[in-house]
C-alpha cells in the first residue's frame, strides 16, 4: 500500500533487460545474435558486456553513453505478480542516428529476426524497423511495447503501419494500448 514497509525475503542482482534477455536465450539457442544499445560508463555497464560476451552475444554495436547503465528493480509478491520500476539510464541515449550506424553493419541479407522493445526511444525503434526493412524486406520484427507510457493508445497508433509484424504486450500493456480491458482469457 502507498507508504507501507514491508519485508522481503531475498534480494537479487541479475542481468536482463528485455532486449538482453531475448538476445541471451537466442544465443543460448545457436543463434547468432548481435546487440545494439548503449550501456553506462559504470560498472554495471563493464560487468553487463562482459556477461553478454560470456553468453555469446556479439556486442559490437554496444556503446557506452553519458548516463548510467539503464536498471530496473523487480519487487515479486507471494502470488507470484511482479512491479518493476526501470530508470532508462543510457538507454535513453541510443538516437535513430547511433541505431542506424550500428544495424547498416549489423543486418545482413541473411538477418531472420529484428527485436525492438520499449526501453530506448520509440523513435528510435520505429526509425530502426524502417532501416532493417531497407536492409532486409523479409525481416521479421517484434515489439515489446513495454515499459507501456502513459501515453500507449498514441504509441500504438503510431506502430501501425510501420511494419511491425509482432506486438507482444502483456495484459497491462494490451489494456494500456487497446484502451480495453484485459483481465480474462475472452478479453
Amino acid at each position: 500500500l502507498p507508504g507501507q514497509t514491508v519485508k522481503g525475503t531475498l534480494f537479487e542482482k541479475n542481468y536482463g533487460g528485455k532486449g538482453a534477455n531475448q538476445a541471451v536465450q537466442a544465443a543460448r539457442l545457436g543463434v547468432s545474435v548481435s546487440m545494439c544499445g548503449k550501456v553506462g560508463n559504470d560498472s554495471f555497464g563493464k560487468e553487463y558486456l562482459e556477461n553478454l560476451i560470456d553468453e555469446g552475444v556479439n556486442v559490437k554495436h554496444v556503446g557506452k553513453g553519458s548516463d548510467g547503465t539503464g536498471i530496473a528493480q523487480i519487487t515479486v509478491s507471494s502470488a507470484g505478480e511482479n512491479c518493476i520500476v526501470i530508470v532508462p539510464g543510457a538507454n535513453d541515449e541510443v538516437s535513430i542516428d547511433y541505431a542506424e550506424m550500428a544495424l547498416l553493419d549489423a543486418i545482413q541479407p541473411s538477418t531472420k529476426v529484428l527485436l525492438l522493445q520499449n526501453e530506448i526511444p520509440l523513435e528510435t525503434s520505429l526509425g530502426a524497423i524502417q532501416i532493417a526493412k531497407r536492409r532486409n524486406e523479409e525481416i521479421l520484427c517484434i515489439f515489446n511495447p513495454a515499459p507501456a507510457p502513459n501515453d500507449a493508445r498514441s504509441m500504438y497508433a503510431a506502430l501501425k503501419g510501420r511494419h511491425v509484424d509482432i506486438i507482444t504486450p502483456n495484459e497491462t500493456e494490451l489494456a494500456a494500448l487497446t484502451g480495453m480491458p484485459s483481465n480474462t482469457e475472452e478479453e
